[in-house]
């Protein structure tokens, strides 16, 4: 027997509880093995990160040509005589056991290895675990201060056009604060070549913060270059358009997520 997605040998261990299989009534056999390593998620998906919903499969498979389902016909079923199918501490840092389950599998090779007995398949057995973040943990430490950040960025167009010098400022460190944040993020997944949700988020705000500052800008212009008989009536245009900005950048942001999260 053997564990095909494990990560490496040398500090893992298989070794038999049993001395031998042990015919059951039914006609089954029952072996039972003891193990513990490393393994791989082959299918890693993270795009709805950092609400992230893993799928952590052990799979066990007979490799000896001996139990090939055309020589011996050996397959491994479930054993359903007990409730728990792992221990007590099998979980992982900042991870959930949700749930176990058990698969039967059929693995082949599309080859005989050179016995020319045709396609040897081999029956395996999958032992899957789903593991899942904590929302609530999730939203204070990721969702939270990207929210804060942009919420402040929207904010600053209630800001009267006349404050020119301070709404100028607010979506520049909106955005020097949104790159920081991300950097933090991304150092605690693994490259990926498609975009998370949070990242969409970051992406979103980034957008927002640029927007806003063209905004300011323009709005620092037309106050700038009014006369004094005319600044009323330009603080009265510059805060018509920014309460438009506000509005249209909510409902691209909540609109936005809505893509991320069923992308």
């Amino acid at each position: 027997m053997a564990i095909t997605n494990q990560v490496d040998e040398w500090d893992s261990t298989f070794r038999s509880v049993t001395d031998k299989p042990t015919k059951l009534p039914n006609g089954n056999y029952y072996y039972s093995v003891h193990f513990s390593g490393h393994f791989y998620i082959p299918n890693l998906n993270l795009r709805r990160s950092p609400f992230e919903t893993l799928r952590l499969p052990i799979i066990i498979e007979g490799q000896d040509n001996s139990l090939a389902l055309k020589n011996l016909g050996v397959v491994l079923t479930k054993d359903n005589t007990k409730d728990a199918l792992v221990g007590s501490y099998a979980e992982i840092d900042g991870y959930k056991l949700a749930s176990v389950g058990m698969q039967p599998m059929v693995h082949s090779y599309g080859t005989s290895w050179g016995l020319e007995k045709g396609d040897l398949r081999y029956s395996a057995m999958e032992i899957a675990a789903i593991l899942k973040t904590s929302p609530v943990a999730s939203l204070v430490i990721w969702i939270l201060p990207v929210l804060i950040v942009i919420g402040i960025v929207l904010l600053a167009p209630s800001l009267s056009g006349e404050y020119t010098d301070t709404r100028l400022a607010i979506p520049s460190t909106g955005l020097l604060t949104l790159i920081f944040l991300q950097q933090t993020y991304r150092a605690t997944v693994p490259a990926l070549d498609y975009l998370t949700f949070l990242d969409w988020l970051y992406a979103c705000g980034y957008l927002i913060s640029i927007l806003t500052f063209l905004l300011f800008l323009w709005g620092t212009n037309v106050y700038q270059s009014a006369n004094e008989r005319e600044k009323s009536n330009a603080v009265m245009r510059i805060n018509k358009i920014d309460s438009v900005f506000q509005l249209s950048a909510l409902l691209a942001l909540l609109l936005a997520s809505a893509l991320a999260w069923w992308a």
